[in-house]
Formats: C-alpha cells, sequence, structure tokens
C-alpha cells in the first residue's frame, strides 16, 4: 500500500491537484481585522499522533484529520455544538487505514481523501449527512494514479490534487466541477503543487515545492494569475523542527470571499505561527496566548479562522480565531 504525504502545520500529509474555477471574478473588498478573539477546544480521540484542523464553515463546522499511533488516519467533523464525527470511508478496507477531511462548505459537505482498497490508489471523496461519495478525476491518467480533494465552495466547484502513476513522483493542482474536465496545473515547473482552498468567487489558495523542497503559498485568480505567498521572514530550507517537524517556507490554507487569505509558516528557528493576509498583500501573526506552536487552517466568510495548536508537551489541541469583519 502506498502511504500518502498530507502537510497540515505541525507534522506531514501530502496529497497533490490542481484547479481553475471558469467563475466571474468580483472585486476583493478590503478587509482589516484588529483584534482576534481566541476559543480553544480539545480532542476526544485516543493516541494522537498527528492532526490537521483543516477549516471552518460559516455556521462554525469544522473539518479535518488525525493519525492515531497505529499510523490510521481519520477525518472528522466538530459541530458547532461541539459534537465530534469520525470519517472512515467504507472503500478503505485496509489493515491501515487511511481517510483524511478537509474543506467544508455552508452545505456541510466535507472533502478529502482516502484510500481505496480495492483500486489500490488514493481518491477524493464527498461526505455529507453520513453518506460518502467517491472522486477521481476524469482526465486521461494512468490506472491507479491518485486523486485528493481539498478545497469545495457553497457553489460545489472543487480544488485538490492529481498524482500520476506509477511512480507518483510529482502531484498537480486542479480546480474544477464534478463530471467536467479540470483546469491542472503547477506553479513555477516546480516539483510538486497542492490546492487547499476555494473562496465562491473563484480565488484558489495552495501551496508548491521548489527544487529545494521548501514551501511557498499561493493566491490563485479565476482568471488564473498566480500570486507567490511568502510570509516575510519565513524559513527557506527544510530542517528538523520542534515536535519532529520537518518543514520550512509558507503554506496557504484557504480564502475567503473578501479576499483574505490564512495559512500558517515556519519561521528562521522552525517555530510555527499561523497568519492571515490581506489582499493588500500585508499580513499579520496568529498564536494562541500559551501555545509553543501554533498552525493556522481556513477563514470563513465571517472572519473566523481555524487552526490548532501544540504546548510545550507537544499535545495537540484546536482553536478558533474570531477575527470579525473589520471592513474598512
Amino acid at each position: 500500500m502506498k502511504r500518502l504525504l498530507l502537510v497540515s502545520g505541525i507534522g506531514t500529509i501530502l496529497i497533490v491537484s490542481a484547479f481553475t474555477i471558469a467563475v466571474q471574478a468580483r472585486p476583493l473588498a478590503s478587509h482589516r481585522y484588529s483584534t482576534f478573539k481566541y476559543s480553544t477546544f480539545s480532542f476526544p480521540f485516543n493516541q494522537i499522533d498527528i492532526v490537521g484542523v483543516q477549516s471552518i464553515n460559516k455556521s462554525g463546522t469544522i473539518a479535518g484529520y488525525y493519525e492515531d499511533t497505529s499510523n490510521d488516519y481519520f477525518g472528522w467533523v466538530r459541530s458547532p455544538k461541539g459534537t465530534f464525527t469520525v470519517l472512515s470511508d467504507p472503500a478503505d478496507t485496509s489493515t491501515v487505514g487511511f481517510t483524511a477531511g478537509f474543506q467544508v462548505n455552508d452545505e456541510n459537505t466535507v472533502v478529502g481523501v482516502f484510500y481505496d482498497t480495492a483500486d489500490d490508489t488514493y481518491s477524493g471523496f464527498f461526505y455529507q449527512n453520513g453518506k460518502f461519495t467517491t472522486y477521481n478525476a476524469p482526465d486521461d491518467l494512468p490506472p491507479e494514479s491518485s486523486t485528493g480533494v481539498y478545497g469545495i465552495n457553497d457553489e460545489g466547484e472543487i480544488c485538490g490534487f492529481v498524482s500520476a502513476a506509477p511512480d507518483f513522483s510529482t502531484s498537480e493542482a486542479f480546480v474544477g466541477e464534478v463530471g467536467q474536465k479540470l483546469d491542472i496545473f503547477s506553479e513555477g515547473n516546480e516539483s510538486s503543487t497542492w490546492c487547499t482552498g476555494l473562496s465562491n468567487r473563484g480565488y484558489a489558495t495552495g501551496y508548491y515545492e521548489d527544487e529545494n523542497g521548501n514551501n511557498h503559498g499561493f493566491l490563485r485568480s479565476p482568471s488564473g494569475k498566480i500570486t507567490t505567498i511568502d510570509f516575510p521572514g519565513a524559513s527557506s530550507t527544510p530542517t528538523a523542527g520542534p515536535c519532529d517537524s520537518f518543514d520550512s517556507g509558507t503554506i496557504a490554507e484557504g480564502v475567503n470571499d473578501s479576499g483574505v487569505v490564512s495559512g500558517h509558516f515556519w519561521d528562521k528557528n522552525y517555530n510555527e505561527h499561523g497568519y492571515v493576509r490581506y489582499p493588500d498583500g500585508s499580513y499579520r501573526q496568529l498564536g494562541i496566548p500559551g501555545a509553543y506552536q501554533t498552525a493556522g487552517g481556513n477563514i470563513n466568510d465571517a472572519g473566523t479562522m481555524t487552526g490548532h495548536y501544540l504546548d510545550n508537551a507537544c499535545e495537540p489541541s484546536g482553536y478558533t480565531a474570531e477575527l470579525g469583519e473589520g471592513r474598512n
């Protein structure tokens, strides 16, 4: 069984794919968040090794994944009242399972990736009201090629990655609609590109690796124009860091309809921090008070960001940061 690499913050997981959506672009509003109001929550899972808190919708439903100490991956959804539902795609019958949840839209549809045991490959999934639906890229790819769905907006348009068999040496990002040909792209002709989030206005976020293995975030417009996102002062060479991390650079996890991008970066000492990037190109750093490391996930249209943080013992908890509308 192939193992999949995912990147979500402290801990690593990766899936590759590219996308482009044909929607009419609208101007991005100018937003500022002068204060952050934090709320934290714990996980009810036993023996967590890695956790990803990936996205939050406007009602406050949060989606993500975790790995246990047996190397099994599970997706999860947390309701606004704090109830957790664990996701394990029934098509994954492997001894070591793999199901990872990513973005949840305002229709409470969760997208992600799982290991399809029968087809011996990684496939995307949609989860809603207790039902899983498998998704594989419709393009002309070799058998057993991998697909992961990382982003979904309220129109049902999606983004993610594809990785061609048999060597799976690179991943490309995609944007598109179910049942339609995907817009697949790579940034800078580098080894791999992933799309992680998609707004209702057709803007996409993600990241790519350069030739040194360093991460760079990006924001992609509906017309396909890509803006690279590098948090000022981010590290530039992958090195072992706190809590067994081995990453560097900047990851962009999501973008809301105001054009505010959210994610996380590793500084020169390889400590991890959350951030938001405003439409004018300025940044603001986020860190949970008293936390050892902070990883940023997606941001919803109400200006609430989610993510996870680690204490001094490298134990994870989740958080939401209410940034507010902050309209100028």
